[in-house]
């Protein structure tokens, strides 16, 4: 870390509170859960935030098991997912993954959290933590991580014009995810206005061919490996499918039910994950496994037409295939779909329309997902500002950070709640 604003200091991070590991009551003994302590976990912590609920919760007999920490603990994840931050609300215990601070009135718990979350603590736990399939930052360790430490009014400062920008950072952030947002109802619009009211409707099956794939007995090896891109409904994307993960022989497609299909056939997945997502076979020729309707029009020109009314009809299809213990839009559902199909002119012009309003919406998602990739290193540099002396102006005449509370240096640590002496420590 560059040199520190005078009146600063620097100290090992057990200096400035005690270092506390997790435990996990027994899980067998039913009397330590299901009570109102907190029980946290890494997945209940939010970066730079405060813990206000978990997954699950402990009882007083559980909290004696375990080791409990105070409200305004500072806790981190020293075991695999290392340096997420948070603060405690409330008394909690934690799991052994996690480390937690127990601040003296040297430092603001919520400074002291900041600080753990800037580039140059992340880092540095990063540099500090064991290089093994499981990363783990040991408690000596963590504790002797460098904390730069202003005076305490100077943190207060600190923290006060961290919270007020991350608002107005959080709230710029909600902004921009209601805009992406506002894009995808925006397209439905335009689909609804270009197409719902053209004339004349049809059935699907009177302006199209349906049929299903088939999946090759997966017990005959011969089956598999060939040249014939097999395409499964989880690799359908709203998108060209370029590419597929496994490939059929010509046997397979004689002895299994999987039929050849050929370029430009519209796909929609009929169950599974990706239920109702569509496709266009963008290879010379393809076939499909039995989740995947591969739906030809009978006039090449419309298929680009008929692409847009897929994705307009979607959720109604979704809707009707609803019920049963699996989600399914069958192959009949989707042939007796009733679609407005003017002539070829008509559907050329709605196509246009529709993807000139999609580059729109597409340039706006873009602009949006940059600005949104730049947040996070908005944070950090903020933080970096704030931890080198350069967020908020300094106070002579404020007492120096170098008056702290005596500490015993290393890995052990007084118990916590113990009374502290004031110990100068050179800045």
């Amino acid at each position: 870390m560059s040199e520190l604003p005078k009146g600063w200091a620097e100290v090992p991070l057990n200096v400035l509170g005690d270092v506390v590991t997790g435990s996990t009551p027994p899980t067998k003994q039913a009397e330590c859960w299901g009570g109102t302590i907190p029980f946290v976990t890494p997945g209940d912590l939010f970066h730079a935030g405060r813990v206000r609920a978990t997954k699950r919760t402990v009882t007083e007999a559980g909290a004696d098991r375990g080791r409990p920490i105070p409200p305004g603990s500072v806790m981190v994840t020293c075991i695999g997912n290392i340096g997420r931050v948070s603060i405690a609300t409330e008394m909690s215990v934690t799991n052994q993954q996690i480390n937690s601070v127990i601040p003296t009135d040297a430092v603001e718990g919520h400074y002291l959290m900041y600080s753990l979350c800037s580039p140059h603590s992340q880092l540095q736990m990063q540099a500090l933590s064991s290089a093994t399939t499981v990363a783990i930052l040991n408690k000596a360790r963590f504790s002797s991580l460098p904390i730069p430490v202003a005076p305490i009014e100077e943190q207060r400062r600190i923290v006060d014009a961290i919270e007020e920008h991350f608002s107005r950072i959080d709230a710029a952030e909600k902004s921009l995810r209601y805009a992406r947002k506002s894009t995808h109802v925006l397209r439905r619009l335009m689909l609804e206005r270009s197409i719902g009211p053209l004339q004349p409707t049809r059935r699907l099956a009177e302006v199209a061919t349906t049929q299903s794939g088939g999946t090759p007995s997966r017990g005959n090896p011969a089956y598999f490996g060939g040249d014939i891109p097999w395409i499964k409904s989880g690799e359908l994307g709203d998108g060209e499918v370029s590419a597929t993960a496994e490939a059929i022989t010509p046997l397979a497609l004689k002895e299994s039910s999987a039929k050849l299909i050929k370029r430009g056939t519209l796909l929609m997945a009929m169950y599974g994950a990706t239920i109702g997502k569509l496709g266009v076979v963008g290879m010379e020729s393809a076939a499909t496994n039995q989740a995947v309707c591969a739906i030809t029009p009978n006039d090449p020109a419309s298929t680009d037409y008929l692409w847009q009314v897929l994705l307009w009809k979607r959720p109604e299809l979704v809707a009707q295939g609803k019920g049963g213990a699996q989600p399914n839009i069958s192959q009949g559902l989707i042939r007796d779909l009733l679609i407005p199909y003017p002539p070829i002119a008509d559907q050329e012009r709605v196509v246009a329309q529709v993807q000139a309003a999609n580059v729109v919406a597409d340039r706006v998602n873009d602009s949006v997902d940059k600005a949104l990739s730049r947040i996070p290193i908005v944070r950090q540099t903020l933080l970096l500002q704030a931890f080198s002396g350069k967020l908020v102006a300094q106070d002579p005449d404020e007492e120096p950070a170098s008056v702290l509370p005596e500490r015993k240096q290393g890995g052990q640590n007084e118990s916590p709640g113990g009374n502290a002496r004031r110990k100068k420590v050179t800045a």
